[in-house]
């Protein structure tokens, strides 16, 4: 009986040992297309993880893209302004990008020695499908208020975590590498010439910058509020769509 709890108490010290020095990358989590909120919490975990505990541990994030373009550039864009956002050394978080399957997902990885798991790296790009059907860039609400006495617009992401938002330098991105499509902006508020100045806002403050060509972006009343449901005029629904020309 003692000599099989020695035995025993050896294999447990020597798992223990092995555990302790394993020095390759381990994965650490597996997700597939998480919210915002979800994303940002287990990026936030494995960075305390990681930079507090060591001087030469690495944080490796790795990107399968889905089927939707829009979106995968939409999560690519969430963890690399999380790197920036929490000024993490880039040195020691890699993020890589490659080919999945039908949905995005995202595997987190930590390497105590900063050796990164085999990934064939794929860049994700700006090309639409050619299937001819309309696709929606954005789904959001915003309130038009007035900051330093000129006005503006607040995002609904601004106090919360959205991975997708009005991004107009994106937007642009996706018109120039597609010349077949344009955008087409849905406003939705109680008042129609509300919806139209907040469209004009846009146009002025954020495409303009941007660089999309204003023969490229067409503006639409949609109607009164579908989202926020709100009697205030202040408040509004937008969509965003990337339609090809020839549905128009």
């Amino acid at each position: 009986m003692i000599f099989l709890k020695l035995i025993l108490m050896f294999t447990i010290v020597s798992v223990g040992i092995a555990q302790s020095t394993k020095t390759g990358p381990l994965l650490v989590d597996s997700v597939e297309r998480p919210g915002g909120d979800h994303l940002l919490a287990i990026l936030d975990a494995l960075a305390v993880e990681v930079f507090n505990n060591s001087k030469s541990a690495s944080m490796i994030v790795v990107l399968y893209g889905g089927l939707n373009p829009v979106e995968n550039k939409f999560y690519e864009r969430f963890v690399k302004s999380h790197l920036k956002k929490r000024r993490l050394d880039p040195a020691r978080y890699t993020i890589a990008t490659a080919i999945g399957n039908q949905k995005l997902r995202i595997d987190l990885w930590k390497s105590a020695d900063g050796t990164k798991p085999t990934v064939t790296n794929k860049n994700f790009d700006y090309f639409l499908p050619k299937t001819g059907d309309p696709i929606l860039f954005i789904s959001e609400s915003v309130e038009v208020v007035k900051i330093d006495g000129e006005r503006t617009f607040l995002e609904s992401c601004a106090n919360s975590v959205c991975i997708s938002i009005l991004d107009t330098d994106l937007l642009s991105k996706f018109l120039e590498a597609n010349p077949n499509y344009e955008a087409r902006l849905e406003i939705y508020n109680k008042k129609k010439k509300h919806a139209e100045k907040l469209g004009q806002l846009i146009i002025d403050g954020r495409h303009g910058k941007a660089g999309i060509p204003l023969h490229r972006v067409k503006i639409e009343y949609g109607g009164r509020n579908f989202m926020s449901n709100s009697e205030l005029t202040e408040m509004f629904d937008i969509k965003v769509w990337l339609i090809p020309r020839s549905n128009r």
